[in-house]
């Protein structure tokens, strides 16, 4: 919860280093909760390969939504957003930090 609609960005090392202390069995939604805050695709993309399988990354994947490709760097398309819902408000903050970083 601590970092979670903050400016605190981090790395995958130092996002690993927060799996760590983090409860097993509980992968998806720490990593769900933490890949807003990464810096880069790049490094969310070592996160997800790091600590999950390919089954838990499709259930990362439909849980997080449109906001999905956005993290991972994949943010061309078209997007229906629904801001009460708090993946698409993430999915609308990414692609206007990418909006401003271009």
């Amino acid at each position: 919860k601590a970092t979670a609609n903050s400016d605190i960005y981090m790395t995958a090392a130092q996002a690993q280093e927060l799996m760590a202390v983090c409860r097993k069995g509980e992968e998806i939604q720490t990593v769900q909760k933490l890949l807003p805050q990464m810096s880069d695709p790049q490094q969310c993309s070592q996160l997800v390969n790091k600590n999950l399988t390919l089954r838990q990354a499709l259930s990362l994947k439909k849980s997080l939504g449109p906001s999905f490709g956005v993290i991972m760097g994949n943010a061309t398309g078209r997007y229906i957003l629904d801001l009460e819902n708090e993946s698409h408000r993430v999915a609308a903050r990414k692609l206007a930090e990418l909006n401003n970083f271009e």
